[in-house]
């Protein structure tokens, strides 16, 4: 008896036992397409369109720090630093899951945010937003007084989605006189 386990990697269906063994439609999508396994994963008959269903989806949020001092010397100075937004996701990602994950990312700031001060907490608010986008970074320059406390932040959202994980980065940073763990 064969093993009968499979497993998706990428976008292939292939043998649990025997990874070269691989799910092929044959000439269709439609009802009453068969399906059967070779050993050919370049073929385009071999490549799915895979969807899970009720998924579940996890969010964990992190402060990436970007730059920091912590004060004590008489200077201001600019500095460049790259800025993140959108996902590290190699394909897009739908409205629909987007808007999960946007509820999700806005549960987990509320719980950020119950923690801290008012004033934090509106900028940890308005710093968390995700666009729907493929990971694109820019360069930014600030300008830092440096004889007082100064830590930049970029909200970094690791995302769980189902068996998928990857990371999803709001498009703006933030400046708090106190560092964030």
């Amino acid at each position: 008896c064969r093993n009968q386990t499979w497993l998706v990697k990428g976008r292939h269906i292939v043998s649990g036992s025997d990874p070269t063994e691989q799910w092929h439609s044959e000439g269709g999508t439609g009802n009453g397409t068969k399906i059967h396994t070779w050993n050919a994963p370049k073929n385009p008959n071999s490549f799915w369109k895979i969807e899970f269903f009720d998924q579940h989806i996890a969010v964990k949020p992190q402060f990436v720090a970007l730059f920091s001092t912590s004060g004590g010397v008489k200077a201001t100075s600019s500095i460049r630093i790259k800025v993140h937004k959108g996902y590290t996701k190699s394909n897009t990602v739908s409205s629909e899951l987007h808007a999960k994950i946007s509820q999700s990312v806005g549960a987990a700031v509320k719980m950020i945010t119950a923690k801290v001060d008012l004033d934090l907490a509106a900028t940890i608010r308005s710093n968390s937003t995700i666009q729907n986008t493929r990971l694109e970074e820019h360069e930014v320059t600030i300008h830092v007084d440096c004889s007082v406390p100064a830590y930049v932040y970029q909200m970094k959202f690791g995302v769980t989605v189902g068996p998928e994980h990857f990371e999803a980065y709001a498009g703006s940073y933030m400046i708090s006189s106190k560092p964030m763990a």
